[in-house]
Formats: structure tokens, sequence, C-alpha cells
């Protein structure tokens, strides 16, 4: 049976709404009784939607668009850390019903952190990688267009 594709672009762009939507939430006063059980369950979900994401995407170096979405992911896991670094720094009104979370939340940060390092010498990598690629293409394009020169000559 064949993997489902994963279309990253629309993914990481419906992560990115979320975590947006859950920024904007959290500068809220909220009634905690009401919210913090969802609010962590969709943290919690989203940490494991975006790592998955990213391990797929990762672990395919011939994605066409990968350094796109390798960006795309950078940014995303940089916001969500904003969101959890929100919560731990007591920038939000409910940042106290939290408290009980808190390890969890910091262990989910430091992964995002070093995802993001990660990313960040993956895409240095590609480039160096990509330059050496589109010089092999350009002198192939040459060789064609001189030999179609000297053919029409």
């Amino acid at each position: 049976m064949a993997e489902k594709v994963i279309h990253y672009e629309d993914n990481i762009f419906f992560l990115h709404l979320q975590v947006k939507t859950l920024k904007d939430g959290i500068k809220l006063d909220l009634n905690a009784g009401f919210f913090i059980q969802k609010i962590i369950q969709d943290i919690f979900f989203y940490a494991n939607t975006i790592d998955h994401i990213y391990r797929k995407l990762k672990s395919n170096p011939h994605l066409l668009k990968r350094s796109d979405y390798l960006k795309n992911m950078e940014r995303l896991k940089k916001n969500f850390n904003g969101v959890i670094d929100d919560i731990l720094s007591k920038r939000s009104p409910l940042s106290q019903s939290f408290e009980s979370y808190a390890d969890r939340l910091l262990t989910i940060a430091r992964k995002q952190e070093d995802d993001v390092f990660e990313i960040k010498a993956i895409l240095k990598k590609n480039k160096g990688e990509k330059y050496d690629q589109e010089s092999i293409v350009s002198a192939e394009e040459f060789k064609y267009l001189m030999a179609q020169e000297e053919e029409n000559s």
C-alpha cells in the first residue's frame, strides 16, 4: 500500500494559523476552568503534529521545494515556541493555570529550539549543494546551447 501524499505547504500553513490563534487566545483574560484543558490539549496536539511533519520532511531530502517547506517549518516552530514562552514567562493571564504542565511545556520548547537549529544546518548544507547542482546544470545547458549553435552555423 502506497503512503499517502503529505501536502506540506497546506499542513504547515494550517498549523501557522492555529498557532497564531492560540497565541492571540492566551492573551485574553479567559476563564481558566473552561479553557485550560482545551488549550493544553491543543499545545500537545500541535507539538506532536509539527514533530511528525518535520520528521517526514527531514527524512525526504529529494522532495521538491523541500527548502521552502523547511523555511516555513522553521518559522512555524519559532512561532509555536513563542506561545510556549509566553506561557512559561507568565506573559499570559492564564499562565498560572499552566504551572502543572511547566515541565512538559519546557521539554516541548527545547525540542522546538533544537529542531530550529537543525533546520538552519540543513538549509545551510542544502544551499551549498544547490549551488553545485546549479553549476552542473548550467554547464550542461551551456554545452547544449553551444552544440545547437554549431549545428546552425
